[in-house]
């Protein structure tokens, strides 16, 4: 004989009173059930039959063969720690119907393994119904991490707690220098890829190639389709499979859920010079997403997401037990990200808009403590959409759309930390939201295309760096004529930043009657000004301006993690054709009430050449 198995929906039931418990695959798949090659069945409950692995008083439990009911609920309890194991097979807990799955390692033994690790390969899925998984004794403060490889609820819920960090167990290979033109690449191990994983190669100087795995020999991986680009140890070069760690409709995870403040979901990834990419964060197909954690929060969506709450389900999954019957197990109620001891909050979306929600009426929707810094970025396609606080206490926050951004006045933090708002296309102020308050924080726009100005008020102390493709325009005078656009100490504006020679900042008003009026001028209340564009500048301030050199220092977040200066340095009024500065374009600046004072810049720009001493302004 091999295996457990029954075949009249019989229930199996598995306690080791005081020891481990290692569930290996027999020498064959098990009739009928037809898996995919190399797949091995260790554990088999026919049709609606339960399972139940439990060590009770001591002991790991140790699955290297996949664990299989029809129909029925699978719980998988450990007294110390969990490990589903690749090292002899793929392998995978699975179960069909409305069938629910319960994975709980209490983590009562520091050792090598610390609660629920699943290899590289290692699967958890469910036919759409839900999913638990909790590590760590949370009544005993045990720590207790959660190392992910693959768990599927399609359309069933995920739920995640640990008492330390929710991790991503997927392979991140190093690559041996692999010119253009070939279909083979050599990693360091071989042992998490398979046969169909479609994986991605990258390094930080050329772009990213993705390909299907067709071959595996020792550790050279055959693809799908020959290299364009060279990837080359020098350059960070690694090959990755695209591989989410959890597919679900809703998820919520919890790290540090003993509350010592230890644990974070997903890690950093500074060491990566890719800008957008993590190769530690936690990989999602989910719709909505509610996660707590002390020191940070790094997920990378597929196709788009909404924070929101997640309420509790009383009967989420049900905990099969050794007398035979079944209790029901509550997910716990969860709502917004949040970190709680001075951890950054990284979400990307890779294709699809970010949807932040209150998860509660009135309250935010994502929360940083202390110095973390938040980042949201939609990376190919969408947009972000802030129907909620997005705060920090004193981290930097930056807001990255590839497609339009419509802002609204959700954005939260204070000194020394700094706004960064970017679109690919353009930014606009959402309906009915006249205004950005900073609360005196520094802040830039950036986008690829027109920014349509509303108001950004920065308390007359804070400063704002404005950098257009194309145009700055005036928004926000349909109701009012002259409503103020920029309330700051320093103003940077750069329109045709990408150097094509189409951009204006404001515009003409040619059909107004008075001859001093432009409803279509950039409205400021500024100390210090300077503006470039290729095509004009009109400015009308209120209470009088200094022309001079601006700089406007703020803090780009990135997904790797790191949070470089993006300081936008601008001198003088200039309008820019091709470089040289011309007459093509018209520079009108207005005081209403105050004086102008022009002062030069630091140096004349070349190419042209002026008398020693002379500066232009």
């Amino acid at each position: 004989l091999e295996d457990l198995r029954t075949t009249d929906n019989g229930p199996i039931k598995l306690q080791s009173i005081n020891g481990d418990i290692v569930v290996n695959p027999g020498l064959e798949p098990e009739p009928p059930v037809i898996l995919p090659s190399g797949d091995h069945i260790a554990i088999s409950a026919n049709g609606t039959g339960n399972i139940l692995l439990q060590t009770l008083n001591g002991g790991d439990i140790t699955i290297n063969g996949n664990v299989v009911s029809g129909t029925g609920h699978i719980t998988v309890s450990a007294w110390d720690d969990i490990r589903i194991s690749t090292s002899i097979a793929p392998t995978s807990i699975t179960t069909g119907g409305t069938g629910t799955i319960y994975l709980l390692a209490a983590n009562n033994t520091a050792d090598a393994n610390s609660g629920v690790v699943m290899d590289s390969g290692a699967r958890v899925a469910t036919n759409n119904s839900n999913i638990l998984i909790v590590s760590g004794n949370e009544v005993a403060g045990n720590e207790g991490d959660v190392r992910l490889g693959f768990v599927d609820a399609g359309t069933g819920d995920v739920s995640i707690r640990a008492g330390g960090s929710i991790l991503d167990n997927h392979p991140i290979a190093l690559v041996g220098d692999a010119a253009g033109g070939q279909n083979q690449v050599t990693v360091t191990n071989a042992s998490g890829f398979t046969v169909g994983d479609v994986v991605t190669l990258q390094d930080n100087n050329s772009t990213d190639e993705v390909f299907t795995v067709t071959g595996i020999a020792g550790n050279v991986l055959t693809l799908s389709g020959n290299l364009t680009d060279s990837f080359e140890v020098a350059q960070n070069a690694t090959v990755t499979p695209d591989r989410v760690n959890v597919r679900a409709n809703r998820l919520s995870m919890v790290a540090d859920s003993n509350g010592n403040n230890t644990g974070s979901i997903g890690r950093s990834d500074t060491a990566d010079l890719n800008l957008d990419r993590n190769r530690n964060a936690i990989d999602t197909q989910v719709v909505v997403l509610a996660a707590q954690s002390a020191q940070g929060i790094y997920v990378r969506e597929v196709n788009g997401v909404r924070i929101d709450r997640i309420d509790a389900n009383p009967a989420f999954v049900q905990r099969v037990n050794f007398n035979s019957t079944t209790s029901n197990v509550n997910n716990d109620a969860l709502e917004d990200l949040r970190t709680t001891d001075n951890g950054p909050i990284k979400l990307q979306s890779i294709n699809g808009d970010i949807v932040v929600n209150p998860g509660t009426a009135g309250t935010f929707g994502v929360s940083a403590n202390g110095s973390g810094d938040v980042l949201l970025q939609t990376l190919t396609s969408g947009t972000i959409i802030a129907n909620a606080l997005v705060q920090s206490g004193t981290g930097d926050i930056s807001v990255k759309s590839a497609d339009d951004l419509a802002l609204t006045d959700n954005f939260r933090t204070s000194a020394p930390g700094t706004f960064y708002f970017s679109s690919g296309r353009d930014i606009t102020w959402a309906a009915g939201v006249p205004t950005l308050n900073t609360a005196g924080v520094h802040v830039r726009l950036v986008v690829g295309r027109d920014i349509m100005l509303g108001e950004i008020n920065a308390n007359g102390t804070g400063d704002v760096g404005l950098s257009a493709g194309r145009n700055i325009v005036d928004a926000n005078d349909a109701g009012i004529p002259n409503t103020r656009n920029v309330f700051a100490r320093n103003l940077a504006m750069q329109a045709d930043s990408d150097g094509d020679n189409i951009g204006i900042i404001g515009g003409t008003d040619l059909g107004n009657p008075d001859p001093d009026a432009n409803i279509a001028a950039i409205d400021t209340q500024v100390v210090f000004l300077a503006a470039r564009s290729a095509t004009g500048i009109y400015v009308r301030e209120v209470d009088g301006v200094t022309v001079d050199s601006v700089s406007v220092v703020v803090r780009q977040v990135n997904f790797n993690s790191t949070d470089p200066l993006a300081t936008q340095t601008l001198e003088d009024l200039q309008t820019i054709a091709n470089g040289p500065i011309t007459t093509n374009g018209p520079i009108k600046l207005q005081s209403v009430n105050g004086d102008i004072v022009v002062n030069p810049g630091l140096e004349p720009e070349p190419p042209v050449i002026l008398p020693s001493g002379d500066h232009i302004a």
